[in-house]
């Protein structure tokens, strides 16, 4: 039978419990962006510091997070005590290829987006 053509991944150890955060050896580090925005105000804001997070908490009415990269596993704790993400929530993140998704938790909303992006050689996304 021919190969279908998809991927296999890595999979967390088989018995972890729920919420256990195990990044890949060989994750990069994190690349972190946040869009704050509200009624009166826009801001973008690239995140080098994870200490920073404690100072992003209410200053805007919607703050989105955008990880690329996990290396650091100090980076998903500091975003769970800053804004109170749920841990399952962070396991998520710590997992490479989630499908497309949205959660909704008190507080916030977890959203998981495969990004397109264009080629213009091959006239496709």
């Amino acid at each position: 039978m021919a190969k279908t053509g998809r991927r296999t991944h890595a999979h967390k150890t088989p018995g972890l419990p729920p919420g256990t955060i195990a990044l890949p050896p060989d994750a990069p580090p994190p690349n972190i962006h946040v869009f704050g925005y509200g009624p009166s105000e826009f801001a973008e804001l690239n995140v080098t510091d994870i200490a920073d997070f404690s100072s992003l908490v209410g200053r805007w009415p919607v703050v989105w997070i955008n990880f690329n990269g996990l290396g650091a596993g100090n980076a998903l704790s500091a975003l769970e005590s800053a804004f109170g993400i749920h841990h399952l929530v962070l396991e998520d993140m710590s997992t490479p290829h989630q499908r497309p998704k949205v959660e909704i938790y008190a507080g916030h909303v977890y959203v998981v987006l495969r990004l397109q992006r264009w080629d213009p050689e091959q006239q496709e996304l």
